[in-house]
């Protein structure tokens, strides 16, 4: 039989259990896992099967295989039939799942040509096709461009893409770091919107989103610091960019004036009120105002008003200004901070890695993604937590607010390599969606989720009414 290289379990017409089991060989074995007997022998592929699954046709039970010879091919193992060739890889195709769509069965295959391809396996059509970093996807945002959302992607190889959701054609692709890219936003210039990126290697980039031209980068004073965290945030008419680093939280402020521009910032880090090192950031209004959350090593999360963040940026700045004709100049002013306090929310043990302001009704909440597994929602008008929330078995690096027209949800992604989408009324889980790897960052885009996993990028679009049902049920 030789190497045994991806095995899936499926049910027959009759609702019996199979395992089926591939690898080296080129064969598909079908076993009774009851008395270990095998069942019938399936000679498919001409080289060796790298990934296989299983999916549902009406009552009909199907198994899709990808191998070394670029093909995905889709079985009916009860009959012994090939029903479809799925040709689009350039390469070994080394991974495949199922997933549905309404009722109809999907198929995401990835390939050595470094593409995710999502296919009808009935109909053999390819959906959509999108190109990959070469490692994991540790950061995503949605931008707009003219006459579009888009979904930006940054990656451990300090790649950048940018994709259109809706046909998962990849519009543009850069190095645009030298090191890992752990953090993008997106920032309002006048009618338009730019992608701004920051990593390991100490830089921080403005990107026009439709084209890909790099249009500014932020002059960055920390040495040695990684930079985990950006977001914008109006301030009183200002335009400010948040970073978040291993020393505190730096503020920007961007000017542009004639021939030139210049940028005003923080000198020192705005500290978390405990000490401890920044984890993530986010910026959310309420009630006409404008706040910044941000997250801690020790559990802590802390919230700055408009204000707060407006009082530590004119006593702790410098500024930088660049000109087309002549020298760059520096100026810079440290004073001690004698603002308020923030808000202070204590209830996470240990890291909070994830965090998003939600919608609840009117009102606005934080939720907040814990390394003790538990994803937690506070009310920022009784300084308290709403809620927490348990069924993760790994550590949650990640939440968001979920659309579903007039509902908004809750979704976290985790180490334990789900997906799982919450009622903040009940607190329940109304959904668990199963990933093929540790999920590290989500966002969604029209309806969508879009989640970072340790080995791409992977687009959810939920079955609502599935949803709706079992929150009823």
């Amino acid at each position: 039989m030789g190497v045994v290289w991806a095995l899936c379990a499926f049910r027959n017409g009759r609702g019996n259990p199979l395992l089926a089991s591939t690898g080296s060989d080129g064969t598909v074995r079908l076993w009774d896992p009851i008395f270990g007997a095998q069942r019938q022998l399936l000679n498919v592929h001409t080289g060796w099967i790298w990934g296989m699954c299983a999916f549902s046709s009406g009552d009909r039970s199907m198994i899709a295989m990808a191998g070394a010879d670029a093909a995905v091919q889709i079985w009916e193992p009860e009959k012994g039939a090939l029903q479809q060739v799925l040709r689009g890889h350039a390469g070994d195709v080394w991974g495949l799942c199922s997933f549905y769509s309404g009722r109809s069965a999907l198929l995401a295959s990835a390939g050595a040509d470094k593409t995710v391809r999502v296919w009808d396996p009935l109909a053999g059509r390819q959906q959509l096709g999108m190109g990959a970093q070469s490692g994991s996807v540790r950061s995503v945002c949605t931008v707009k461009a003219p006459g579009s959302n888009l979904i930006a992607g940054g990656g451990d190889d300090g790649t950048l893409r940018v994709w259109d959701p809706k046909t998962g054609q990849q519009r543009w692709a850069h190095e645009g770091h030298s090191g890992p890219v752990y953090s993008m936003c997106d920032i309002r210039d006048g009618k338009r919107s730019l992608l701004v990126t920051a990593g390991t290697d100490e830089a921080i980039r403005v990107w026009d989103p439709a084209t890909g031209r790099r249009v500014k980068e932020v002059p960055w004073h920390v040495e040695n610091a990684w930079i985990w965290g950006l977001s914008y945030m109006p301030v009183f008419g200002s335009k400010i960019l948040i970073a978040a680093s291993d020393y505190g939280i730096h503020l920007y402020e961007l000017h542009s004036r004639g021939r030139g521009y210049y940028w005003r910032g923080s000198w020192r880090g705005l500290g978390m009120p405990d000490g401890a090192a920044v984890n993530a950031i986010c910026t959310f209004s309420r009630g006409g105002k404008y706040f910044l959350a941000a997250t801690s090593d020790n559990g802590s999360v802390a919230v700055w008003n408009e204000r707060q963040v407006a009082a530590y940026l004119r006593d702790n700045s410098w500024e930088y200004r660049e000109y087309v004709d002549r020298p760059q100049e520096w100026n810079m002013r440290s004073l001690p901070y004698e603002g308020e306090d923030p808000i202070r929310l204590k209830g996470h043990k240990g890291q909070v890695p994830g965090l998003s302001p939600i919608r609840f009704g009117s009102r606005t909440f934080l939720a907040t993604a814990g390394v003790d597994r538990t994803v937690r929602v506070w009310d920022l008008d009784a300084r308290k937590q709403y809620r927490s929330m348990e069924g993760h078995t790994g550590a949650v690096r990640a939440v968001c607010m979920l659309k579903a027209g007039d509902n908004c949800l809750l979704v976290s992604v985790s180490d334990d390599w789900t997906a799982r989408i919450w009622d903040l009324a009940s607190g329940n889980t109304l959904q668990v969606i199963r990933l093929h790897h540790p999920a590290l960052a989500v966002t969604e885009a029209d309806g969508s989720l879009i989640v970072g996993l340790s080995a791409g990028l992977l687009v959810i679009r939920p079955n609502f009414n599935h949803i709706f049902a079992r929150r009823h049920s």
